[in-house]
């Protein structure tokens, strides 16, 4: 009761729980566990919905390379998209540094006041939980909801097409579902350590 308390009138979007692989901490096997997940495309959506439009096509943050990447997808979508970041990184949470925690989170990088520091936490797991599996199921939700953030409109289905779950209670709204987000946007930038390229792509360590 007393979160809900706290809650009221929250504009955030609330988790989305997704089945992803992990590494069990008890065993070190890896097993399906439920992982919740802020949505890029619900964040965009409530910033469209209370903040302004034009501020989130800002492009005075972006580098050349960055703003070349954006216009090229502008091309293609006819329209002015609003720039998103995924950054990914451990952070260190106890005092010798023997346990992480890694952070999946987003950010607006064509802002260039104070909000270019802004981070939007994605997803979090603990490092002992990253299986060789793990950073594959993320990216599959994730991609899923960079999709409709380049659509601009919210998904028809979950993003793995089964049945929407009880906590998806408003995105399974027929007035949520296909409905605008009110701003198109599109992954200009993936920032991460090596460490993080080679557990995501395969890249050589």
């Amino acid at each position: 009761g007393l979160k809900r308390q706290f809650m009221m009138g929250c504009q955030w979007p609330s988790d989305y729980y997704a089945r992803i692989r992990v590494r069990s901490k008890k065993t070190g096997e890896e097993v399906w566990e439920w992982a919740g997940f802020a949505l890029p495309h619900e964040y965009m959506a409530a910033f469209a919905r209370v903040g302004q439009k034009e501020k989130l096509l800002s492009k005075d943050g972006l580098d050349a390379e960055t703003l070349s990447i954006l216009e090229e997808n502008e091309t293609v979508a006819g329209e002015p998209l609003a720039a998103l970041g995924i950054w990914c990184d451990g952070v260190p949470v106890n005092w010798d540094r023997s346990e992480s925690v890694e952070v999946v989170s987003l950010n607006l990088p064509g802002q260039d006041d104070r909000w270019k520091n802004l981070r939007m936490p994605v997803i979090a797991l603990s490092r002992k939980q990253i299986g060789p599996h793990t950073f594959d199921d993320i990216f599959t939700v994730l991609v899923w909801s960079l999709q409709a953030c380049a659509a601009g409109v919210h998904p028809q289905q979950r993003h793995d097409d089964s049945a929407w779950l009880p906590s998806d209670a408003r995105r399974s709204r027929s007035s949520v579902r296909g409905s605008s987000t009110r701003v198109r946007s599109a992954l200009v930038q993936l920032r991460g350590d090596w460490k993080m390229y080679a557990e995501t792509f395969r890249l050589p360590k």
